[in-house]
């Protein structure tokens, strides 16, 4: 990561404070029931028979080579790894306390282990939802921000082996390599134009990569069916909020890229907001970065925002 992410090194006291809290929230989430959440028997079941699924990837990729890049191999991989010595509850554990814990303790690094990490950790339906129903979304994200916050091959290598845990992250990447390959040349405006461009021709693209790869999921990305708009009308408003108040280092840019991303493709794609869910951790903590100003109002709009999303949990889709 940059020397634009640093900041000052925390108080060893609140850092160690912060750990502590770091493992009593993933211990408590991983000690919850199982099975309790709806996903929970579908990831028994990747547990249980994660070895027939494994070979069958295996089988399929040999006569289509670029299944191998959407069937989540290295999720299913450690399912069978797993399985070999636990139980398939305790997988699930394991799963759910690794990943909690890699988001918190990367966001700490970032954020100088501000405690309101942790709150919007908890607050926010878009982060703590990865950590009790969509437990392979939330792996990926564990890695990717453990990835995030080291330098050199071994940060680059985490981040890699996020699109093989849960497809999504194909984006995230897609963000990282232009953000690299283009900001030595233009400028963070000029930038922007071209992914908006960008982002808008590759939306149109997918369903035939998809098909093209074998996806299973072919028909949800091939259509769209629209949702409540608040999602888009709140990060239309936020997105312009962090726009101007948020600091341009490595995490404030990604969060810039990811923001367009969603509000650019919130009409032409049903998996837009899953998308973004990817991004929210790093969003949070660009905010946290932010001067003192900035962040109360930002952290004020971010708490409006978690009450609305609590609020309309069943009802609106965001």
């Amino acid at each position: 990561m940059e020397d634009t992410n640093k900041v000052p090194v925390a108080n060893k006291y609140r850092k160690r404070f912060y750990y502590l809290f770091t493992f009593v929230v993933g211990l408590i989430l991983a000690l919850r029931k199982i099975p309790w959440a709806t996903d929970d028997q579908n990831y028994l079941n990747y547990v249980t028979y994660s070895h027939l699924l494994f070979s069958n990837t295996v089988d399929k990729a040999l006569h289509n080579p670029l299944f191998i890049l959407v069937n989540e191999p290295i999720w299913l991989l450690l399912n069978n790894c797993f399985n070999l010595i636990f139980e398939p509850e305790t997988v699930i554990r394991i799963f759910i306390f690794f990943s909690a814990v890699s988001v918190l303790y990367a966001l700490g690094k970032i954020t100088n282990y501000s405690f309101l990490t942790i709150f919007f950790f908890l607050f926010l339906v878009q982060i703590i939802k990865n950590h009790i129903l969509h437990l392979r979304q939330g792996l990926a994200v564990g890695i990717f921000l453990l990835g995030f916050t080291r330098e050199g091959k071994k940060g680059i290598l985490l981040r890699f082996i996020t699109p093989f845990i849960h497809t999504s992250f194909w984006f995230v990447l897609f963000i990282e390599v232009f953000e690299k390959w283009t900001k030595n040349f233009f400028t963070l405006s000029a930038r922007l134009v071209i992914f908006i461009v960008s982002a808008f021709s590759f939306v149109f693209t997918i369903p035939f990569l998809m098909e093209l790869s074998g996806d299973r999921r072919i028909k949800l990305y091939a259509g769209y069916e629209a949702g409540s708009y608040y999602g888009f009308l709140l990060w239309l408003l936020m997105g312009l909020l962090f726009f101007l108040l948020v600091k341009k280092n490595e995490t404030g840019i990604i969060g810039r890229y990811a923001i367009i991303l969603y509000v650019l493709t919130y009409f032409f794609i049903d998996f837009g907001a899953r998308l973004f869910e990817n991004y929210i951790p790093i969003i949070v903590a660009a905010i946290l970065m932010s001067n003192k100003e900035s962040k109360v109002i930002l952290v004020f709009v971010l708490i409006i925002y978690g009450g609305i999303t609590w609020y309309s949990w069943d009802g609106f889709s965001f």
